[in-house]
């Protein structure tokens, strides 16, 4: 009797392998459900009015940089408020520390700064950019900190005190 119960014992154990196994979709119903989800969220994108991005505007995507190279055709240029370490290697960058300055006296004292290490054509793309566009980027309530910043506060003194 004991070795029937063994033999019933293993039959149960390859007989729960198998039945796991039959248990276990295919390629084809994995790929159906794939499909499946990829409609389901079709469908509520389309009711949520979002609209995914294509290739074209991928690419587009693709060809902003932060740091741009010599060769680079400047088209324009786009103010972003990120924390200050992914914009480390950003070419035109300020810290933004909570203070009491208003918006529009950093945004002046940033673009002054930029103005002094900017090329001709990099200029007139800073220039373009609207100052309101730029004041609903920044922060209020903030400090800016740049290098040569203080050059800049030391220079406007002296021009104040000249008047």
């Amino acid at each position: 009797e004991e070795e029937e119960g063994e033999e019933d014992g293993e039959g149960e154990g390859e007989g729960g392998e198998n039945q796991e196994k039959k248990n276990r979709p295919t390629r084809a119903q994995k790929s159906a459900l794939r499909q499946q989800e990829k409609d389901e969220i079709q469908r509520i994108l389309k009711e949520e009015n979002i609209d995914l991005l294509d290739d074209d505007k991928l690419q587009d995507l693709v060809t902003l940089t932060g740091v741009p190279l010599e060769s680079d055709v400047l088209l324009f240029c786009v103010p972003v408020c990120a924390p200050y370490s992914t914009m480390a290697n950003y070419k035109y960058k300020v810290k933004l520390t909570p203070g009491s300055q208003k918006k529009l006296k950093p945004v002046k004292q940033a673009n002054e700064v930029f103005f002094r290490s900017a090329t001709a054509r990099e200029n007139e793309l800073i220039k373009a950019v609207n100052e309101t566009e730029l004041i609903e980027t920044m922060m209020s309530n903030v400090t800016i900190s740049i290098p040569g910043l203080q050059s800049i506060k030391n220079q406007q003194k002296k021009n104040n005190k000249k008047k």
